[in-house]
């Protein structure tokens, strides 16, 4: 009750939570040591989290990455080198990790929106996945699908993200899980500054995009990443330095999704992924796969085409020259070449500033 109440003159009262959310554990979120990373430098303001991807410098972002003092919000800890790299069971030095949270998705249940669900994935990211690395929130900025909607105009079309706002001038804050998700932002927002989580939102970038660009930094850095998300467009950033954790939406529990578990699932490397997504499409974002052209051409026939070919550009390249399977299947790609490298400018994560 307590802490409700803590929440509440935190501006998070808006929040309509099932009385199971609030457990002990909650009590653990503000208070959470965030050691081994500096998150947010000094020289970025709030504001900077809002401005265009164009003026933004996440060097600056990530500047002082690798140092023990970490500046997240209004919470300041600090760390020794033995709490900040430590050992793993075998006695091996341990990198430092940062876990990436991409906010939406973890808004929804199924297709609906539901940004309650958001307190139930935080907490037991805290408790079971990230109990002492720093995390950075990433939301989708205003006008961040602007630029693959330059040049396919049904991108995410049938994404089914609002329903319409309330038209009551009474209306003053968010009522429920019902409302328009818009309406819960400024809670959630709250919610995860209150949980010393940094987000970041830039004005005309997706998320995932902001996400790949900080990720690459980190790297740079010499810290490892983890990606907290259901979004299978990470995928494709798959190696020894990227892992994804990925909510398991029916059992309740986030699972980690590494480059072994890739390969073990399609015996290869996680560098095909993005040319097999490009010729099976994405329905969420409403981008088509050849599957809507040529029937018959699914991922048993994609997957095998990316793991002789290894890319995209290699597989189109191929076909200009020499056959690459039957008449059909070589058809298929070389009809439909331009709409799959429009599906290759799609899907492929864009990186600001490297």
């Amino acid at each position: 009750g307590s802490e409700v109440g803590r929440m509440v003159s935190h501006g998070v009262s808006a929040l309509p939570l099932p009385h199971s959310h609030y457990c002990p554990s909650i009590c653990h979120l503000r208070s959470r040591s965030f050691c081994s990373v500096e998150l947010v430098s000094r020289s970025i303001s709030a504001e900077a989290t809002r401005c265009s991807s164009k003026n933004l410098n996440f060097t600056a972002v990530c500047a002082g990455i690798d140092q023990g003092n970490v500046k997240v919000g209004h919470a300041t800890t600090q760390c020794g080198d033995d709490e900040t790299i430590g050992r793993d069971p075998c006695g091996r030095e341990r990198r430092k990790r940062v876990f990436f949270l991409d906010v939406y998705p973890l808004c929804y249940r199924g297709r609906k929106p539901q940004p309650s669900r958001i307190v139930r994935w935080m907490r037991m990211l805290f408790s079971q996945v990230a109990d002492k690395d720093p995390i950075i929130a990433v939301m989708d900025g205003e006008r961040g699908n602007e630029y693959r909607r330059s040049f396919f105009a049904a991108y995410k079309a049938t994404r089914n993200n609002f329903v319409p706002l309330s038209q009551s001038k009474d209306r003053q804050t968010w009522k429920g899980d019902d409302a328009d998700l818009r309406e819960a932002l400024p809670c959630i927002e709250s919610f995860l500054n209150y949980c010393n989580v940094p987000v970041i939102k830039i004005e005309d970038a997706e998320a995932d995009d902001v996400v790949a660009s900080f990720a690459r930094q980190a790297i740079q850095k010499g810290m490892h990443v983890a990606i907290a998300s259901p979004d299978k467009d990470f995928r494709q950033m798959l190696c020894e330095d990227v892992e994804i954790v990925v909510p398991q939406m029916e059992l309740g529990y986030w699972s980690f999704y590494t480059i072994k578990h890739y390969i073990g699932q399609y015996g290869c490397d996680p560098s095909i992924e993005l040319g097999l997504r490009c010729m099976l499409g994405d329905q969420i974002d409403n981008i088509p796969g050849l599957s809507e052209f040529v029937p018959g051409f699914g991922r048993k026939t994609a997957l095998k085409l990316m793991k002789k070919h290894g890319t995209l550009e290699n597989l189109l390249n191929a076909a200009t020259i020499r056959t690459i399977g039957k008449p059909h299947i070589q058809n298929a790609v070389m009809e439909h070449a331009l709409i799959l490298r429009r599906n290759l400018k799609l899907l492929a994560l864009r990186r600001f500033f490297l």
